[in-house]
Formats: structure tokens, C-alpha cells, sequence
């Protein structure tokens, strides 16, 4: 008696079949597979509602988030619009209610310039510094943080610690003239003369036989000469 095929299907009683058994009968799939869908059946079918409740649990959540986020940005939005003296609290709001948003975080950099145009300029440093760390290093908003925490430190006597933030503006292409006149300008503020020549010169050297570059350099040069006279 030649051997059985593995594509041998043995007789069951469809009455005896489940709705998902009977479908893989119907597609004709081999013995092997059919018996394996016997031996795990529950532990398939716990699987197949596990994915529909993920599925499902996912659906929900993307619902929400998108929901959460235009919410989010009508409060800034009516924040943004609401008189200057309710505008702190109104921020501060809406950072609780409808925190780790983009909202919030614009919620955010917004108290710390309202600091500084109340002259709270150590509030207004924290507040950036705060957001610096919480941005990290890709976004592009970090140059612009560590410019507005430069000059809330300059704004508040503190040249050492605009000195740090203007340096780590040096790091970013774009922003290197302004970190260079912000970082010469704080050695003038100490009268740290030489110092400060040598961050103007540098940022000459570098600038040399680039395009367009002639009205900075006579900038450079303007304050390099001026400078030289005050040793």
C-alpha cells in the first residue's frame, strides 16, 4: 500500500468544523497544516484577537492624538490672543492640560520671551535652558534657544555664562556671525580686549574669499582696528 501524501485530506464532519477550519479545508490546504490548526487552536484564536484588539487599541489611539493636537494648537491659538496680562497664566494651562505637544512647547518658549520682556531675565535664562534641554541636539531650534539664552545672560550681567551659550552657537554654520559678534562683544564687556580681537579674527580668517562676505569683514576689521587702539 503506497504511503499517504501529506496532501491527503482525511474525512471530517463539516458539522464538526469551525468557521476558520472549514475555510482552510475549503482552500484546500494540506493535512499537516489543517491538524497543526487542531492542536493550537486556542492558543490561534487568543492570537487573532490579541492582533484585532491591537489593531483596534492603535486605530483609537491615533484618533486621539490627532484630536489632542488640534485642540492643542486652537488653545495656543487663543492664548496667543488673549490680553497681555492673562497671557502667562493662559500658557501655563495649557502646558498642563495638553503637555509633550508642540503647543506646549511653543507655550513654553513663549513664557520664557515674556520673561524677557518683563526684564526677568533670569527667569527668561532658565526657562530657555530648560527648553535646551529638552529639544536636543537635531532640532532646529536649538540655535535659536541658545541665542535667546545668550542674550537673556548678557541682558542679566552674566558674561561667562553668555560666553558658553554664544560658543556653542559657534557650532551651528548659519548662525557663526551673530555667536562671533555675540561672543567679541562679551570679551568688550569685560575688557578683555585681546580676547576679543582674536575671536574677530578668526571668524575673518574664515570668512576670507567666501562670496559676499566683503561688508562683514569691513565690519570685522572696523572693530579690530578700534579695539587695537584700546590696549
Amino acid at each position: 500500500m503506497p504511503p499517504s501524501s501529506v496532501f491527503e485530506k482525511k474525512h471530517i464532519d463539516p458539522s464538526q468544523m469551525g468557521k476558520l477550519e472549514s475555510l482552510l479545508v475549503h482552500f484546500n490546504l494540506p493535512s499537516p497544516v489543517i491538524e497543526g490548526y487542531r492542536a493550537h487552536r486556542s492558543l490561534i484564536h487568543a492570537g487573532i484577537v490579541g492582533l484585532i484588539v491591537l489593531v483596534v487599541a492603535l486605530a483609537l489611539y491615533n484618533s486621539w492624538r490627532s484630536e489632542r493636537i488640534e485642540k492643542s494648537a486652537s488653545a495656543l491659538s487663543a492664548a496667543l490672543s488673549q490680553e497681555k496680562s492673562k497671557l502667562a497664566d493662559n500658557l501655563a494651562r495649557l502646558m498642563d492640560t495638553y503637555p509633550r505637544t508642540n503647543a506646549a512647547l511653543w507655550a513654553e518658549i513663549e513664557l520664557a520671551r515674556l520673561a524677557m520682556d518683563n526684564k526677568d531675565y533670569g527667569k527668561a535664562a532658565s526657562g530657555y535652558t530648560a527648553l535646551i534641554d529638552k529639544v536636543g541636539g537635531s532640532n532646529p531650534l536649538l540655535p535659536l534657544l541658545l541665542n535667546a539664552l545668550a542674550q537673556a545672560q548678557e541682558a542679566a550681567g552674566k558674561h561667562d555664562e553668555a560666553i558658553a551659550a554664544y560658543e556653542k552657537l559657534q557650532k551651528h554654520q548659519t548662525y557663526q556671525f551673530i555667536a562671533c559678534l555675540g561672543l567679541g562683544g562679551q570679551y568688550e564687556a569685560k575688557k578683555e580686549w585681546d580676547k576679543a580681537i582674536a575671536v574677530y579674527e578668526d571668524y575673518k580668517g574664515q570668512l576670507t574669499g567666501q562670496m559676499n562676505s566683503q561688508e562683514a569683514i569691513a565690519m570685522l576689521d572696523e572693530k579690530i582696528l578700534l579695539l587695537r587702539t584700546r590696549r
